[in-house]
């Protein structure tokens, strides 16, 4: 049996069928990807409404920096209004797996001072097929998501301030630690220190 194409031409079925499966394959692996893609969105949609548990749904718990990061979205989303830019700038499929590589734009609003700053980074991150969903177990590196940012030196905080965890945030303020929340005015503290040593 065959099947007829343009112009009469005939073409054997096994032809016929062969292309038809590989349509089908290509559309399972565009679904794919576009799955992939959407747990993606789905962080940044997360951190934009401050639902820092929710936007750890996408990853595996098996991912090694997964309680570093979670402690991260929890810093941000307590002290910033989030907006999030991402640009998938490469992808890379394969069945049980898809590569990405993300450029992110974070616009951080301080929810105390609005004072605003925007940071970005090229991120690649791995998503892998498990029971039926994708999930991502690696995404690398996970600093453009440090509530601190890179604007302050932590030696420049001094012993005790680095061990009790403070964040900075903007200018000379101290706000958020995951442990104990604290809220303090490294200004207003230096400050006192230095009335205390005239004394």
């Amino acid at each position: 049996m065959a099947a007829i194409g343009p112009r009469g031409r005939h073409f054997p079925l096994s032809f016929v069928c062969g292309a038809a499966l590989l349509s089908l394959g290509s559309a399972a692996r565009a679904d794919d990807a576009a799955e992939a893609r959407d747990q993606i969105s789905h962080i940044a949609t997360a951190l934009s409404e401050g639902d820092a548990a929710d936007a750890m749904t996408p990853f595996d718990k098996s991912y090694p920096n997964y309680d570093k990061l979670r402690n991260f979205f929890a810093g941000l989303t307590h002290a910033f209004q989030i907006v999030n830019e991402i640009d998938i700038s490469d992808e890379q499929d394969e069945k049980t797996q898809i590569s990405l590589t993300v450029h992110w734009t974070l616009t951080l609003t301080d929810l105390q001072t609005n004072y605003t700053e925007s940071r970005a980074a090229d991120l690649d991150i791995k998503l892998v097929r498990l029971k039926g969903k994708w999930k991502i177990a690696d995404l690398q590196p996970i600093d453009l998501f440090n509530p601190a940012g890179n604007r302050v030196p932590k030696a420049s905080l001094g012993v005790h301030d680095a061990a009790q965890g403070f964040v900075v945030l903007s200018g000379d303020k101290l706000r958020f630690n995951p442990q104990a929340r604290v809220v303090i005015n490294l200004a207003q503290r230096i400050r006192r220190q230095d009335a205390l040593r005239s004394n």
